[in-house]
Parts: C-alpha cells; sequence; structure tokens
C-alpha cells in the first residue's frame, strides 16, 4: 500500500498541490484496500474505456470535465468505501455537479490518476468517503424524540454514588497520581454518558462532547470546541501544549464566572450557625470564618455540600435544557465560544515558565526506541509547585490561580474532604471536567508519539493540589489508548512507576431498567415477551422502548442492537462483503461476538496482542468489561445475561447462511478463547442448535419442551421416549409416560450463564434463570453435572413449584462409549446436587449423559429399573444417553460433523503441544530432532520413546 503522504503529494507539474488545494476537502484517508483490491476495482472495463477516453481528450486539449465526472461516479459504483450519493444514479446528477463546482481541482485528480491508470486517489479522498456513523436509530423526528425522551428517563441505580464514591478515593492526597484524571470505559449502551450527566446534578460538572461530524448520537456535540481540538495538531507540539494551557485556564475562569452569576441570582443566602454565632456565605466567601472543631467541621462540610449541589444542579440546567437531538443549546454554545475566546487571549499573551531547578523527564528509553506511541505524553511532577512546564499570562496569571480563585468560590473554608490527622484522606471533588466521545484526543501520527490527550493530561497535572477531576469516555475508539501499559509509556517517570496512572472505571448501570421478578408472580407469557427482554442487561435498549411511538419503532430497536453487534451503521450483507475482503480466513470480530453473546464465551488474554483483539470486541461489539488495571495488563471481560442482544446476536449468525459451528471451529486456535476441558461447548453448541431449529417451526421464544428434544433427538428415539416411563419415580402417580409428563412443560432460553456458585443450582434459585431465557453452564469443578436447562412444568407462574430441570453431564472420554452407564445418571441427584434440601418435595426430572468422545453413535432411553435404586430420598428421573458425534446421535449436527469433532478436540487438554515446533518452515528432521529433546526434560510423562531415553529392555543393550 502506498503511504498516505505520498498520495497527498502534487498531482503533477502545472496543477495544485491538493494538500493545500483545501485542505480538509483534499484530505486522504490512510490506505484502507490491499494493492490487489485497487488493480481489481481498476479492471473495470468500463473504467477502463473512460480512462482511454479522458486521456485522448487532455491530449487534444478538449474539454474533460464532463469524462471526469463520469470516472468519478463510476469509481464511486464499484466501491463500498464510497458514498453513493456521488453515483451514477440520475438522482445524483446534482451532487456531482455541486462536488465539481465546489473542488474545480477535482478534475486534475481525475487527469492524475487517469496518466496512473489508477483510481486509487480518488478511493482515499476523504469527501468521497461513506460518513463514518455510528450505529443509530433512523432519522426520523419521531425517533430522535424517542431518544430526547429515554435520555431524560428518571435515573435508576447506584451508579452516581459509586463513581463519585471511586472519584474521591482516587484523590486521595496520599496516591502518586501523574494526573488525576480517569478514562471510564465499556461497551456502549451501557449509560456512561448518562450517569455522568447524572452525577452533574450534585456535583459541578462540566460536559464536553466530542462527538464527530458525521456521527449521530446523543448526546449532541459541541461543535465548535471539537472544531478547535481538532486543529490543535496542526500547530505542531509546543504550541498544542501552549494553547492547551491556554484552555485550561480559560475553561477554570469562565466556569467560575458562571457559578458566580449563577449564586448571584439565586434567593436568599443559606445561614450557618455555629456556636452562637450566624455565619453567611458572604462571611466565608471573604474568608471570615474557618471552623476548628470538628462538630463544626461537619456542619460546614454538610452546608457546603447542599450549596455544591444547588450550584451544580442550576448549571447543569443551564448546559443541557433544551438541548436538540443534533445541537447543543444557546447557552452551552455561548459557554463554548466564551472559552475558545478566552483561551486563544491567554495563549497569545502568555509565554513558558520553567520552575527553577526542575527539568523535563522525556519520555521512557522503551518509547524512544519506539519512536512513537499509543499516548505519547510528556511528563512533569504531580504537583503545581514541581511542574516542569507552566504557562503565564501577564494579564490573566497562570492555572494555578484560576484554581485557586475556584476553590476559594466552591470551598472557601477548606472543610472539603477529611481534617488533617484523620486516617482516611479521601477527598470529594468539587469539580468534574467530562470529556465524551474523546478517543480522538487519543490519535496521533506525529513521529515522537504526542498526542492532544497527552498535551491535555500533562496540562491537567496543574490542577493536581485540588480535588478537580477529569472524565473521558469513550466506546467507539481506542479507549485502550487511554491507559497504555507501563513500557510503552512515553513518560520515564510513570514507566519506572514512580508515578501512576489511574485504573479505568468500568462500573456502570446493569439492569437497572428490569421490572421486579417476584417468585410466584411472574409468568412465563411475561418473560418472553419484548417488553420484558428489552429490559434486561444494559439500558440502552429499554429505554428507547419505553418511549418508542409504535411497533415499527420497536422494531428498529431490534435493528439497532444487531447494528452494535456489527459495530457500525451496516447490515449483515455489508459486513459480510467486508469480512470477504479480509485476508484471513477466521470469522470478523462481529461474528465472534456474535458467538461469545450466545455462548456465555470466556476469554484469557496474556499477551499484549490478545488483550488488544478482546478489548475491540468491548469497544465495537458489545462486550461489557467488568474490570481493568492501568495498562490493560489484567482484564476481565464477559458477555453478560443480555436475552434481547442474543436475539439480535442469533438472527446475525443466521442472515450468515451458516451455523456458528463453523466460525468457532476456525477460531479455537486463538489461545485467549477458554475452550473448556469437558467437551462442555461442543454440547452447547448441539443444544443451541436444536432449541433454533424448535423456535424457529413454532415462531415463538418459548417452545414446548418435547418439540425441543424431538429437535435433538433421532427420530425413532424421540417415539420411544413418548412412551418411556421413568427409569426411577418417587409416587405411583408420577409413574407416566414421558409424553404425558411433560405435555405441558415449556422452556424459554436463547443465551448460557456460566455459574459461579452450585448453590445456583437450588431450585429456590432455577425459576430466575427463565425470567432472563438462559440455560445454564456450570463451573469447572461442579461434580456430576455441566449443563442445566430449567423448564416450567406446567402451568404459566415461575416458582420453585412450577419450575424443574433437564440435568446434563458431558463427558469427553474415550473411555465412555456408547454402553449406557447407570453409574453415571446415579450421581446425577437433585439432593445431592442441593437443587432440594431433605424436607422439599422434588419435581420430575430429566436426566442426560452426553458421552461424546465414543467412537461409535448410540442413543438410550433407560426403561424402568427392576430394582429399588433409590438410595436416599425417592425423586423422579427419565434418563437418556447419548453417545458420540454422529448425525445418527444428534441429527442437529447435519453435516457439520468435523467441525463439531474440532471442537471437541481442541477442547481437550493437548499437553505433547509443548514439545512440538510450530514453525512451519522449520524441516521435518530437525522438528522431530527438537521435539525429542525437549521431551528428554519430563521423563515417564508418556510413552514415546524420548520419554524413556536411559530405559532400556535387556535385549535391546544385547544388541547393541
Amino acid at each position: 500500500m502506498q503511504a498516505t503522504d505520498e498520495l497527498t503529494a502534487g498531482v503533477g507539474v502545472g496543477r495544485p498541490n491538493l494538500a493545500v488545494a483545501g485542505e480538509e476537502a483534499s484530505e486522504m484517508v490512510p490506505d484502507d484496500l490491499r494493492d490487489e483490491e485497487h488493480e481489481l476495482l481498476d479492471r473495470d472495463q468500463v473504467l477502463i474505456f473512460l480512462i482511454g477516453t479522458f486521456n485522448d481528450l487532455h491530449a487534444s486539449n478538449a474539454s474533460t470535465l464532463g469524462a471526469a465526472r463520469t470516472i468519478l461516479t463510476i469509481v464511486v459504483n464499484n466501491c463500498d468505501l464510497l458514498d453513493k450519493k456521488y453515483s451514477s444514479d440520475k438522482d445524483s446528477d446534482s451532487n456531482v455537479t455541486q462536488l465539481f463546482e465546489e473542488y474545480p481541482w477535482l478534475v486534475s485528480l481525475v487527469q492524475d490518476c487517469c496518466e496512473n491508470r489508477t483510481a486509487r486517489k480518488l478511493r482515499l479522498l476523504k469527501i468521497l468517503r461513506k460518513p463514518a456513523v455510528t450505529p443509530s436509530l433512523d432519522d426520523t423526528e419521531e425517533e430522535k424524540q424517542m431518544v430526547l425522551e429515554s435520555w431524560d428517563l428518571q435515573y435508576r441505580g447506584n451508579a452516581t454514588d459509586v463513581l463519585l464514591n471511586i472519584i474521591s478515593d482516587y484523590l486521595k492526597t496520599k496516591r502518586t497520581n501523574y494526573a488525576p484524571l480517569a478514562s471510564i470505559i465499556n461497551s456502549s449502551g451501557t449509560g456512561k454518558s448518562r450517569m455522568v450527566d447524572e452525577l452533574a446534578k450534585t456535583i459541578i460538572s462540566v460536559p464536553m462532547c466530542l462527538r464527530d461530524k458525521d456521527s449521530t448520537g446523543f448526546p449532541p456535540a459541541d461543535g465548535s470546541l471539537r472544531d478547535w481540538f481538532a486543529e490543535l495538531p496542526k500547530s505542531g507540539k509546543e504550541e498544542t501544549e501552549k494553547k492547551l494551557h491556554g484552555f485550561l485556564h480559560s475553561l477554570l475562569e469562565v466556569t467560575l464566572q458562571r457559578l458566580k452569576e449563577i449564586e448571584a441570582s439565586q434567593d436568599g443566602l443559606e445561614k450557618l450557625k455555629v456556636a452562637r454565632k450566624t455565619w453567611t456565605v458572604d462571611d466565608m466567601l471573604a474568608g471570615k470564618y474557618k471552623p476548628s472543631e470538628e462538630t463544626e467541621r461537619k456542619n460546614a462540610a454538610a452546608f457546603f455540600v447542599r450549596r455544591q449541589e444547588r450550584l451544580a444542579s442550576a448549571f447543569r440546567h443551564l448546559m443541557t435544557h433544551g438541548q436538540a437531538f443534533g445541537s447543543a443549546n444557546d447557552y452551552r454554545k455561548k459557554f463554548y465560544k466564551d472559552v475558545i475566546d478566552g483561551a486563544r487571549t491567554f495563549t497569545s499573551g502568555s509565554r513558558r515558565v520553567h520552575e527553577q531547578g526542575d527539568s523535563d523527564d522525556g519520555p521512557s528509553p522503551e518509547s524512544k526506541q519506539r519512536g512513537r506511541s499509543a499516548v505519547g505524553t510528556s511528563n512533569t511532577s504531580p504537583s503545581i509547585k514541581s511542574s516542569p512546564v507552566r504557562y503565564r499570562n501577564a494579564s490573566n496569571g497562570d492555572i494555578a490561580q484560576v484554581v485557586t480563585r475556584l476553590n476559594d468560590f466552591i470551598d472557601p473554608a477548606r472543610v472539603w474532604g477529611a481534617p488533617a490527622g484523620k486516617k482516611t484522606d479521601i477527598r470529594r471533588p468539587f469539580l468534574i471536567l467530562s470529556f465524551d466521545e474523546s478517543h480522538r484526543l487519543t490519535e496521533s501520527d506525529k513521529e515522537d508519539g504526542w498526542s492532544v490527550f497527552s498535551e491535555l493530561r500533562r496540562a491537567l497535572r496543574q490542577a493536581a493540589d485540588v480535588p478537580i477531576f477529569s472524565l473521558f469516555l469513550a466506546t467507539g475508539g481506542k479507549f485502550r489508548r487511554f491507559s497504555p501499559t507501563l513500557p510503552s509509556d512515553p513518560s520515564s517517570r510513570i514507566s519506572r512507576k514512580k508515578y501512576s496512572v489511574l485504573p479505568p472505571i468500568t462500573e456502570t448501570g446493569f439492569d437497572v431498567l428490569m421490572p421486579v421478578a417476584c417468585e410466584g408472580v411472574v409468568t412465563l407469557t411475561e418473560v418472553i415477551s419484548l417488553n420484558w427482554i428489552c429490559h434486561l442487561g444494559r439500558p440502552l435498549f429499554g429505554s428507547l422502548y419505553d418511549f418508542a411511538p409504535n411497533n415499527l419503532a420497536r422494531t428498529n430497536i431490534h435493528n439497532f442492537a444487531k447494528q452494535k453487534i456489527l459495530g457500525g451503521n451496516i447490515t449483515v450483507p455489508e459486513a459480510m462483503k467486508k469480512w470477504e475482503k479480509e485476508i484471513t480466513p477466521e470469522p470478523g470480530n462481529w461474528v465472534l461476538a456474535s458467538v461469545a453473546i450466545r455462548f456465555a464465551l470466556e476469554f484469557n488474554p496474556t499477551t499484549e496482542f490478545h488483550r488488544d483483539a478482546v478489548l475491540t470486541l468491548v469497544e465495537r461489539h458489545m462486550r461489557l468489561c467488568i474490570s481493568a488495571t492501568s495498562g490493560f495488563e489484567a482484564l476481565s471481560t464477559t458477555s453478560s445475561s443480555e436475552p434481547f442482544l442474543a436475539e439480535a446476536a442469533q438472527e446475525i449468525l443466521s442472515d450468515i447462511g451458516q451455523s456458528p459451528v463453523k466460525h468457532l471451529a476456525g477460531r479455537l486456535d486463538q489461545p485467549f478463547i477458554d475452550r473448556g476441558n469437558r467437551g462442555e461447548l461442543t454440547a452447547l453448541l448441539i443444544l443451541m442448535a436444536a432449541r433454533d431449529k424448535a423456535a424457529g417451526i413454532t415462531g415463538t421464544r418459548d417452545i414446548p419442551l418435547c418439540d425441543f428434544l424431538e429437535a435433538l433427538m433421532p427420530d425413532f428415539a424421540y417415539a420411544q421416549l413418548k412412551e418411556a416411563l421413568p427409569f426411577q419415580n418417587r409416587t405411583e402417580a408420577e409413574k407416566q409416560s414421558f409424553g404425558d409428563a411433560f405435555k405441558d412443560s415449556r422452556l424459554w432460553f436463547n443465551h448460557v450463564i456460566r455459574i459461579h456458585d452450585t448453590a445456583m443450582l437450588s431450585s429456590h434459585e432455577l425459576w430466575k434463570f427463565m425470567t432472563r431465557g438462559a440455560m445454564i453452564m456450570c463451573q469447572s469443578q461442579q461434580v456430576a453435572v455441566d449443563i442445566v436447562i430449567p423448564f416450567c412444568i406446567s402451568g404459566d407462574v415461575l416458582s420453585r413449584k412450577t419450575v424443574s430441570a433437564i440435568f446434563i453431564q458431558v463427558k469427553n472420554d474415550k473411555r465412555i462409549g456408547p454402553a449406557h452407564d447407570p453409574i453415571l445418571f446415579h450421581a446425577i441427584n437433585p439432593f445431592s446436587l442441593k437443587v432440594y434440601k431433605d424436607d422439599e418435595t422434588p419435581l420430575p426430572c430429566i436426566r442426560m449423559v452426553f458421552a461424546l468422545a465414543s467412537k461409535e453413535p448410540a442413543m438410550h432411553i433407560a426403561k424402568p429399573s427392576d430394582r429399588d435404586s433409590r438410595h436416599g430420598k425417592p425423586f423422579t428421573a427419565y434418563d437418556i444417553w447419548f453417545s458420540g458425534i454422529w448425525p445418527e446421535t444428534f441429527p442437529i449436527i447435519g453435516n457439520e460433523r468435523e467441525e463439531y469433532k474440532l471442537i471437541l478436540q481442541r477442547s481437550m487438554p493437548d499437553p505433547k503441544a509443548a514439545y512440538a515446533d510450530s514453525d512451519p518452515d522449520t524441516d521435518s528432521q530437525v522438528k522431530q530432532a527438537r521435539e525429542n529433546i525437549r521431551r528428554n526434560l519430563t521423563p515417564l510423562c508418556s510413552t514415546e520413546s524420548a520419554h524413556h531415553s536411559k530405559y532400556r529392555k535387556l535385549e535391546e543393550i544385547a544388541a547393541q
């Protein structure tokens, strides 16, 4: 691929340099097409003909405008990355005409492409590219209103309280933070922006949204501020540093002015009564009141908390009231106009000041060696006094001075936080700076790796001595850039662990909109409704559902969920085209994400490369981040229980036209994917395929238990099962055929929940899984059972008295073959598994054994026991034995047996893999020699001779 700077160079003698011909318009994107893709697109016969025509016209000095227009439309037609409003469609004529009128240099660019016989430069021209939008609902007025109303929905949950506690803890004076800031990271729709907005009702917060121009979404972008930030990198590092100091100074100054205006406009002054004297706010602002005794301090602290909350609520109202889907309100626009004007004034009259004896610590050795980094931060010490670099304006002072004035206004009596000498040094923040959609700030293409974020981080250190905290929110970009690994951080002070970067904040609301589910009250009919499942999990979909004006809008929410998983405002066919262009045959991240959502795949990344792969699923494909350390060196993620999202994932996998088995089989060689070791993943895939088939027939979310088993089993076996009596029965009344016993039973699941506690198998808990549409995967050390599928045995109400289960034991042991083994069933005892207490009455259950490693297919339905096999408390159970991965055993696997087998094989631990040489270029004899000597290191571990190098038979020695 050609470098971008080559493409933006001059396009020929006597023609304008596109790098200066309307700088933004002529901007080229990085080349995201392979050379062979460009060559394929250039071989279009119509394009070849038109290029020849253009060259002929140019050679004869004839007008080439018409040919240039036609060539551009053909290039747009053939490339999916380009905006179709410039295609050859007759409805696009006016757009193309306007484009050439606005940018006449396009003719020169087309001429350059024709001379070089490639339209590469046209394909990389940013103004021709499709808008880079985030997944969104249709931009109808109804749906915009739906988003606005859902934003104003009463906030639920305690995430804001937790966030405030985290920030307060992060502001501890004993922490050695590089800067008072942290990123809030998690996947889309988890309520990050809404959580911070809610906190702004109690803590004074300055909201900044830097959403891309072409990106739709809410809250709306602060366009002037975003554009100001976007221009900074063009100024160079030192000038950017200077401008950001001016920005921070102006932001704090304007905020202080607005807060004073708010307080002046409020009627009455709250008074604080302490020790027989009454103090007013004016007294405190004048410094007349300074609490000394602890009781007075607590009283004063409570007073200032109430005052801060009033100021915060009023300021938030002014900054957000009346905001529209695509535009901030006038007050906010004026606020940022004043901030930017103030920043320019500060910058124009400021100079750089070094504190005596200080010097910049410079980049770390690792950063120097790389030449660039993900964050590219410059470095200073964490206090105002020791900061290596400051900017001071002769008229307006510096950041430290405006911080002091702000502190004097908000906390004049210095009662914020704990008093000196106390055990805790937790400090409540008096101001929060919130940067939403801030991932663009971390982008860098500079040789020394600096970015706007790195310089902003540096400037924010000027406020490190007071409880001002900054939050950086991001989803669509690479939020890992906010917290690089220690070796890759450009600051030697951080990489050498003198100062630390605060861990990302991952805690957001979940299940906050879920209706309360009461045992014995909630019904199966209720929990399978769209209304119910939309409100489970992240708040995004439930809040949109509540304000959807009609069924069409609710359908769009479903499509919106699919777009979120796909990672862009695209359809499955468009995503498939993109996937087909990839060099690797492995499934795209959106396919892996879809499978993970349904099957609760776990990832255990141990390298930076694998952590990046997992983080991409969080950033763009709806995986949740549970926790992360600084630099993401430790990372815990999950696909949680969200039946609405699982339904969208199911549709995506169905739209592909292939089962998830094929995709997963090609991806399980990735070492960070947890494959299990019992074959449980293979069993889950089989069970889910049967469920999907049955649901496809009934067209409902809940399906009859018998329909599910009919889809799972061969016809002959299912016919036997319907007539089969239980292997053992608790009472004579329960000794009835399977078909009669479960004729009214229904189940509902479309995804998997992995449990961490065996107590969750209790009948007191099982009914809850039906409210989420989940089957259960047990923890690895669970004895006797690996998978549990709850079902409602009769009626509609869900409770411990109506919900039983299918208990499945999965075996990945070749020694367990087609012969039915009663001992394995005997271990599946609902009393020993603590499903029921000794004094409880058990419901009839179904027990299954999947002997997946068997080399022979077999199906057995256990006949009633001819002896009393009830050791302990009696219960009724129907037993079914499945042997081997064969269509004869599981018809649902069809012609995908090899893929299922591959997944099963890869779930088996392979200790022999440690000895193998994986380098494909190694000679076979060298490979064998290396393998043998590696085996010498582990004597007697296996039967290969290399493990027995010093053991000989007597006759072998004699023969030698």
